[in-house]
Order: structure tokens, then sequence, then C-alpha cells
């Protein structure tokens, strides 16, 4: 300490903040506050959350204590889950895709390529957990992975896609 003279805060560092996946509850994760390089401990500061419980962009304020003042604050996003693969069932020249449903208002993005192919992944988008991707190759084996997003205003939050599983059409 020099001489219990107060530190500003508001030029204080926060730590990255990765994507959270939305719980349905509130957000808090964690982080690691610098100030003039050196490593806060907890009993320096105070932090709020704003926005925290549902998918979209949230903010925690940093806020200083004892001989800390002022704040700092650093938005993070909540995305949705992990999503995955319920089961695929073959049809003719198509694969239905039965999706794990996810709370949080979340809509579907499915994508697909032919087995050992070279090209990127075709999206299909679906607002419910069930969809049919048609027009494929009898008799060849698809490649499918899903993730959940959502799209507030004009940002879309995307979470991470699911294992990859494959399925032979009819």
């Amino acid at each position: 300490m020099d001489g219990g003279s107060a530190k500003n805060l508001s030029k204080a560092k926060i730590s990255s903040i990765p994507d959270e996946a939305y719980t349905g509850k509130a957000v808090k994760p964690g982080l690691t506050v610098t100030h003039n390089g050196r490593k806060l401990a907890a009993k320096n500061y105070t932090l709020t959350y704003k926005n925290n419980v549902k998918i979209g962009t949230a903010t925690v304020t940093v806020k200083g204590k004892g001989d800390y003042t002022e704040s700092v604050s650093k938005k993070f996003k909540i995305v949705p889950g992990k999503a995955a693969l319920h089961k695929l069932n073959a049809g003719k020249n198509s694969v239905t895709v039965q999706i794990k449903k996810q709370s949080g208002g979340v809509a579907y993005q499915i994508q697909y390529k032919r087995k050992g192919s070279k090209a990127a992944y075709k999206s299909v988008y679906s607002n419910t957990p069930k969809a049919v991707i048609q027009k494929l190759d009898a008799k060849q084996t698809y490649a499918v992975r899903v993730r959940a997003y959502k799209k507030i205003g004009k940002k879309t939050y995307n979470g991470k896609f699911s294992a990859v599983k494959y399925q032979k059409t009819k």
C-alpha cells in the first residue's frame, strides 16, 4: 500500500471472459482483475452483474472497495448451450434430424455434408428440434451436426456444435 491513498480502478483490466452457456439462472463467470500489473484479491472489489440471465450480452462491473475507488465494466455473451443430436432416421433421399430440445427460445442450425467430402457443410435452419434434410443423394452416408442459436435484434448468439453423427439415406 502506498500510505492509504486511494487507487482508481477505472483503468483496471478484467481478464477476457469466454462465452458462457445459457442455464436459465444468473450467470456469474470467473474473472481476474489486475491494476497496474498486479492481480487484485476479491476483498478489494465487489462484482455486480446486469442482464446475466437470458441469452444475449451481459455486463459485469468491478467496483473498488477499501483502498480502491471507481469502477470498470466488461461485457460478455451468454449463448445457447451445446446442442445434441437425439436421433437420425434415413428416408428416401433424405435424413430426418431430431435434436434434444433446449430452453431459452432458441432455433437450430443443422449442418450436413456427404461423408468424406472436402466440401463445406451446408446448412438448414429450423425453429423446432425436428427437421428433414431433403434432396440428398440416394444410398449415401451424410455427416450431420447441429447447434442452437438465437437472434436478438441484428445479433446472432451461437451455441457450440454437437458431435457429428452419420446416417445413410435410402
